[in-house]
């Protein structure tokens, strides 16, 4: 007996396949980063990657991403593999005293190298998610050069 099923039925069997996590992978990106004006070579550079205002840039732990990498010459490059494509917010952190987090001193200013995508800033204090945002494309050069800057 030849069963012919219907389009709706075929697609309900395959959907499974289709938003699994290996199905995932196929349209994933990767971010080139690199990082200049590192002024030691002390600690880590500590990064931050949000997909969305939430969180950003002050709390790592909303972050779609975040990782360091040692702060051990005056630029360094690296890598974030398997993203997705679409729209992403990086916060840079030169961590010289290896305490996972942005020193600041009594009045609230950075006492560590700070940065944020596309080299923003703000006018008092961080800039908005929305001035920092760049786009991440399959299947293209996503590379972002960032900037520390320092107060002191």
């Amino acid at each position: 007996m030849n069963r012919t099923y219907p389009f709706y039925k075929k697609l309900f069997i395959l959907l499974p396949f289709l938003v699994s996590p290996a199905g995932a992978v196929w349209g994933q990106a990767n971010l080139n980063i690199t990082v200049t004006d590192i002024r030691s070579q002390k600690g880590y550079i500590l990064y931050s990657l949000y997909k969305e205002e939430r969180g950003f840039p002050d709390d790592p732990n909303q972050a779609y991403r975040r990782g360091k990498i040692p702060a051990n010459a005056k630029q360094v490059s690296l890598i974030v593999s398997d993203i997705l494509p679409g729209y992403y917010a990086l916060s840079l952190i030169h961590d010289e005293n290896g305490n996972n987090r942005l020193d600041k001193n009594k009045m609230g200013i950075p006492t560590e190298g700070f940065a944020f995508s596309n080299n923003v800033m703000g006018a008092f204090g961080p800039p908005k998610y929305m001035r920092a945002r760049f786009l991440v494309k399959k299947d293209s050069d996503n590379t972002q050069s960032i900037r520390l800057r320092r107060f002191q």
